[in-house]
């Protein structure tokens, strides 16, 4: 049984618990994707260093590169192009030209959105707290006489824990 186990592990495995934990998989689910016991998946993360970083690279470091490439976009940066052309002499000439990204919008949204989230969210919670509506003041015209009845029904249940309130 012990040389089964051992011949699970293979050079492939770091890659895919990379992947797992880039995509947010949780590690207690892991071992049941990767179609092994926990106790071998502790294993491995013990015993291979390349597994346990993997696992490191795909939740924390991943996620602080794409952060940081998110800020570069939202506050825009220079980078160098390297260009080809014809000279007039018509000899071929390439040369390096340092071209700007201009910041977006969108991305410097998203950051403040995460960070500050009262100044900057653009979603808006309202509450809704025991709303009363009164079924006799409605026009009920274009209801069949069952879909009448329900509506009653409902009326009826959501009134009885008020009365049992006083």
């Amino acid at each position: 049984m012990e040389r089964e186990r051992v011949q699970l592990w293979n050079e492939d495995k770091p890659r895919m618990a990379f992947e797992l934990a880039f995509l947010g998989i949780e590690e207690s689910d892991m071992p049941r994707i990767m179609d092994i016991s926990p106790e071998t998946f502790a294993n491995w993360k013990r015993t291979h260093r390349s597994f346990s970083e993997a696992l490191l690279e795909g939740t924390v470091r991943a996620c602080g590169r794409v952060a940081a490439a998110l800020y570069k976009r939202a506050v825009g940066y220079d980078y160098e192009e390297e260009v080809a052309h014809w000279t007039k002499d018509g000899e071929f000439s390439k040369e390096k030209i340092t071209k700007h990204m201009p910041p977006d919008p969108w991305s410097a949204g998203r950051i403040l959105a995460a960070k500050h989230k009262a100044l900057w969210s653009e979603v808006q919670r309202t509450e809704v707290t025991r709303t009363n509506i009164n079924i006799a003041k409605l026009d009920l015209s274009c209801l069949t006489p069952q879909e009448i009845a329900f509506m009653k029904s409902i009326s009826q249940k959501q009134a009885l824990p008020r009365a049992t309130d006083n």
